[in-house]
């Protein structure tokens, strides 16, 4: 997994690789020369290419003048512009190390007409730090930067915050490099809409596990994906139990079957209503009355809540399930969450995942909605120290807490905002769990997995969100081949 950084684990990172011996002036040096490399990797000949570095005052410049020095001495035709030639600190000797190599200016309408003429323009205003509305003379010089045929960002796009959000203008970039770490500014929208694609210089300093959070890759749901020796009969793939669905939500229940169905179980429960249909064979039903002491069937997980409804009968079933299952891992989801109003010693269970958006989070734990789905990942970590439970927030990005750490899921686009992608997303993760998988990398796998079924649409907006549910089956069979 990739390290995520927010701004204040960036200034804990630089005091920690000061207090290993590295300078800020060598970290700038691995910095510049970083975008440098990407630059080298994308045109592949460097010699002649026109590039605009536009810089800041700050380190962020300073890494900006590095990099144009590596081009200029590899024959590059490079124009570097600073807002002023009276830099301070470690941007002022970059400056002094950079003269005569490349032509300096200061910011002007001259920016503009270069710029068009270049094949890439390096943005290196803003890094990390920066929030509000940037002052007349940058917002000008992004202006500017953003009709470059090509743009790279150092760290962030300039004008985007610590936190993805954009005030005013901001760099528009197609490639942005992180360094040291991914920053959580490029993960979270809207500054992620700018960020293009994402690269990370390495600072070669060594972190501990417990150092800022994780951005998922597939190379680590290849690795997490239970591995089959060839043997094995239906009863060695788990058995899940499925309480979902109503009369008023009818389809719940067979979008919960299908993801769970798509994990690769072996057997598939249903606990259901009298009157609800299942659409596939293979499902073993149980109908229910709302009143069970004793269920003659032994899960390995269970999933509870997509479309029971919030009437008290059919929440103290779910609360039943819950005691007499108190030991099975268990994915708690949309109406069943709710049960948590009056039960909060369920947050106590590691062994349960919560998979909330952030109007159901809001409903139950309080907040507003809007400031829960902007703050996503501080809300992840907070709940996470506060309660024992697996927290999978939904939205983009997903973001699952657990113990303090939050895992950032990059999958997934507008195709999965219908009704039921949820409830899909349920069934898989109880599925996975009863693979035997904990709850916190079935979590981490489901949500990668249903965010690329919905990625195979590049237009999602006229599918069924059963169509979802079934190329389950695609990615599964991409990630397991390539285990394999």
């Amino acid at each position: 997994m990739l390290r995520v950084f927010s701004f204040s684990d960036t200034k804990k990172f630089d005091r920690l690789a000061e207090d290993k011996g590295f300078s800020v002036e060598t970290l700038m040096e691995i910095a510049g020369k970083g975008v440098y490399e990407t630059v080298k990797g994308r045109f592949k000949r460097i010699k002649g290419l026109k590039v605009v570095v536009v810089c800041g005052k700050g380190n962020n410049g300073g890494d900006g003048l590095v990099c144009a020095r590596y081009l200029s001495l590899e024959g590059a035709n490079v124009r570097v512009y600073i807002p002023t030639y009276e830099l301070k600190g470690l941007p002022k000797i970059q400056l002094e190390r950079l003269k005569g190599l490349c032509e300096l200016k200061l910011y002007s309408d001259d920016m503009l007409l270069d710029i068009l003429r270049a094949d890439i323009v390096i943005d290196a205003i803003f890094g990390v730090g920066f929030s509000g509305k940037p002052k007349e003379e940058y917002r000008r010089a992004i202006e500017y930067i953003n009709e470059g045929e090509f743009i790279i960002s150092i760290d962030v796009p300039s004008g985007v915050s610590s936190e993805g959000e954009v005030e005013d203008v901001c760099v528009n970039a197609n490639i942005t490099v992180c360094i040291g770490a991914v920053k959580r500014a490029v993960l979270l929208y809207p500054g992620k809409s700018y960020a293009g694609d994402i690269e990370i210089v390495s600072l070669g300093v060594p972190l501990s596990d417990d150092f800022g959070d994780f951005l998922v890759e597939e190379d680590d749901i290849k690795k997490l994906l239970p591995t089959r020796m060839g043997n094995e009969h239906k009863g060695k793939f788990g058995r899940v139990l499925i309480y979902a669905g109503s009369k008023k939500y009818p389809g719940a229940l067979n979008l919960t079957l299908l993801g769970s169905l798509r994990s690769g179980v072996g057997l598939v429960y249903a606990l259901k209503q009298k009157d609800l249909s299942v659409m596939f064979p293979e499902v073993i039903p149980i109908e229910h009355d709302y009143d069970i002491d004793e269920i003659e069937v032994s899960p390995n997980s269970l999933a509870i809540g997509p479309g029971i409804s919030t009437d008290d009968k059919s929440l103290k079933l779910a609360e039943t399930l819950l005691d007499i299952f108190s030991d099975i891992p268990t994915v708690l989801d949309a109406d069943g969450l709710y049960m948590l109003k009056r039960r909060k010693d369920l947050l106590k269970r590691e062994n349960l995942v919560l998979t909330p958006h952030p109007g159901e989070f809001a409903k139950i734990f309080g907040g507003s909605a809007y400031d829960i789905d902007r703050n996503r990942i501080e809300i992840a970590k907070r709940f996470s120290l506060e309660n024992s439970c697996v927290l999978l927030l939904k939205g983009r990005p997903t973001v699952i807490g657990y113990k303090g750490k939050v895992y950032v899921n990059p999958t997934g686009n507008p195709s999965l905002a219908k009704g039921g992608s949820g409830d899909i997303l349920t069934g898989l993760i109880a599925g996975l769990m009863a693979q035997n998988m904990d709850p916190l990398k079935a979590a981490i796998c489901g949500a990668y997995i249903h965010g690329k079924a919905g990625d195979k649409f590049t237009d999602g907006r006229s599918i069924r969100i059963y169509e979802i549910g079934e190329r389950i089956k695609d990615i599964m069979e991409d990630l397991l081949r390539c285990k394999s």
